[in-house]
């Protein structure tokens, strides 16, 4: 009889150490938006419905926040005097319908996602969520706009201008083929990918990289400061207002100057490269270098390793 006791005890510890690891496995794999036996794909978009369509006025409006989390949205400017939001999606429960906030002086659109927590996907049960936006901006609006999103895609449709534009994005990405204009600029990017095809006009900027990749094309007008921990940024015919300030711990900056500047460089380095289209004078890890004559725009970089390469 203890024989057989012991026979038993130690089967359902198997048992129970498979449905343990059963388990644990399906919450990490949905974690990561996979199911267990299958890669679970987020639903195509192709036929979703359209699940949401909401209207607000922007009177006493002076800031727009777009809090997204793994959605695909579009923003379109229109000539219309209210913003408008329509959500399209599948398999979305109460609390991922997109809704509009209004508090003080700040007007947040926003969608909820249970995937923030932890949930369990098995045998493809609960189907994938799959949500699109579209947020109709009124062009008149001209104040300070911010995008804080965490994965999924964000476009701009059309060219934008407003005071203050802060785009922080967590491994996200950001496309725009139509000029952003900023009187200040932001754009706070871990992970992933913001791409300008349009140019960025600003009177100041800041990007600042943890990893993944920043690229303006077009023109970069403005004061501005890159601070870079790895990673990718690269400006295209830039014009530098006042300065430009570089700070990186590793990565690549190239920055490609429009017309014929007069820029004096400064440079400070534990290891990496500078690569400039001028002459540069070393000091130890100093680097000095002017191209044109006075008055020069400045440019300044700190860089502990990495690269940062100025080219016209």
């Amino acid at each position: 009889m203890k024989k057989l006791n012991l026979t038993l005890i130690v089967v359902w510890c198997i048992i129970g150490s498979l449905i343990i690891g059963l388990l644990a496995a399906g919450l990490i794999w949905n974690w990561n938006g996979l199911g267990l036996w299958g890669r679970g794909e987020r639903v195509s978009g192709d036929g979703d419905g359209l699940v949401a369509e909401l209207s607000s006025g922007l009177d006493g409006v002076n800031k727009i926040l777009i809090d997204l989390t793994s959605d695909e949205c579009t923003v379109i400017p229109v000539d219309e005097d209210v913003i408008t939001v329509r959500q399209y999606g599948k398999n979305l429960p109460e609390g991922r319908i997109a809704r509009i906030e209004t508090l003080g002086g700040t007007l947040k659109v926003t969608t909820y996602n249970r995937s923030l927590g932890f949930s369990f996907f098995i045998f493809g049960w609960p189907p994938r969520e799959y949500s699109r936006l579209e947020i109709y901006l009124p062009r008149a609006f001209n104040d300070k706009l911010a995008v804080d999103m965490t994965s999924g895609t964000l476009d701009f449709a059309g060219a934008i201008g407003v005071s203050d534009l802060n785009i922080d994005i967590t491994s996200g990405i950001v496309r725009s083929d139509n000029e952003i204009r900023a009187d200040n600029a932001v754009l706070d990017l871990t992970s992933g990918n913001i791409r300008l095809n349009g140019g960025l006009v600003t009177q100041n900027y800041l990007i600042d990289l943890t990893s993944g990749t920043i690229r303006v094309e077009g023109k970069t007008t403005g004061s501005g400061r890159i601070d870079i921990t790895s990673g990718s940024v690269r400006l295209f015919g830039v014009e530098i207002a006042e300065s430009l300030d570089i700070d990186a711990t590793s990565g690549t900056i190239e920055v490609q100057v429009a017309g014929d500047p007069s820029i004096k460089f400064t440079g400070d380095k534990t290891s990496g490269t500078f690569n400039t289209y001028f002459d540069l004078n070393k000091n130890g890890g100093y680097y000095t270098g002017t191209s044109g004559s006075e008055p020069f725009k400045s440019i300044n970089a700190n860089i502990t390793s990495g690269s940062v390469r100025i080219t016209k």
